[in-house]
């Protein structure tokens, strides 16, 4: 697959995203935009790590096949930094936990944290479009 049609999904999920998260925060109570906004973070998480992992392939000639070693190879390469990095692998690590948001908890906990991962991935992929 083209990697700008991948950059382009990439940013129209982001763009999906950070659509609620502005709603999340001003109603953290409303369970449905909380549902809707954590179904927007794992496309979007999916959809980001895949273009990341193309932009290795393309422009550095790198293999890496897991989201761990996809993250973990950008730093190597100084794509970001360690900040973002150590970001976005819990950012993994949340994602993976979403098909357990049936424990209420979990959701909240989860959902808190999007803003943040929102604001991360843009920063990455700002630095990817600068390289």
């Amino acid at each position: 697959m083209d990697i700008q049609l991948k950059k382009e999904q990439t940013e129209r999920a982001l763009a999906s995203l950070q659509e609620l998260v502005p709603q999340y925060i001003e109603n953290p109570k409303d369970i449905i935009l909380r549902d809707a906004m954590i179904q927007r973070f794992e496309y979007s998480t999916e959809a980001f790590w895949k273009y990341l992992k193309a932009y290795l392939s393309i422009e550095h000639n790198l293999s890496a096949n897991s989201p761990r070693e996809v993250i973990r190879t950008g730093l190597k390469t100084k794509l970001y930094s360690e900040q973002i990095s150590k970001e976005l692998l819990q950012m993994l690590d949340d994602r993976n936990l979403t098909s357990h948001t049936y424990v209420e908890e979990l959701a909240e906990s989860i959902a808190a944290r999007i803003p943040s991962y929102s604001t991360v991935m843009q920063k990455a992929m700002n630095q990817l479009s600068n390289t």
